[in-house]
């Protein structure tokens, strides 16, 4: 048991480091999700000044009925595949750093469980 236990035990010193690496890694990735949906929500917005204007040129008589209808479904769908990704994109963000950063302070414990086992099998007699 102690052999296999041994395969997974990190050095010391390089839990921590591996920790901070992440969670700077984590940090970026999450600014990097942030800007990504703040150009989101301003494309949306976009979408949404565009939908207005199109409603205003149907209102007016500019349009056709059709016509409005076809473009403002097209324009809606865009809106929402936007909203869609950029949910999932916040979403998946931290996520894969948060299984990572799990399994580094599971590791590091490990060390402690291993080093206590250690300790006490040299005691014995």
């Amino acid at each position: 048991m102690m052999a296999e236990l041994k395969k997974f035990v990190v050095p010391e010193g390089w839990a921590d480091n591996i920790l901070d690496e992440l969670k700077t890694e984590q940090a970026a990735a999450t600014e990097r999700s942030e800007a990504a949906a703040r150009a989101a929500q301003d494309e949306m917005a976009g979408l949404d000044k565009q939908i207005e204007r199109l409603l205003d040129a149907y209102l007016a008589g500019d349009v056709a009925r059709e016509e409005y209808h076809k473009k403002r479904s097209e324009l809606v769908g865009l809106k929402m595949d936007l909203k869609d990704k950029s949910g999932r994109r916040g979403q998946a963000a931290s996520k894969g750093f948060e299984s990572a950063i799990e399994f580094v302070n599971w590791a590091k414990e490990l060390i402690k469980t291993f080093l206590v086992a250690i300790g006490a099998r040299s005691c014995r007699p």
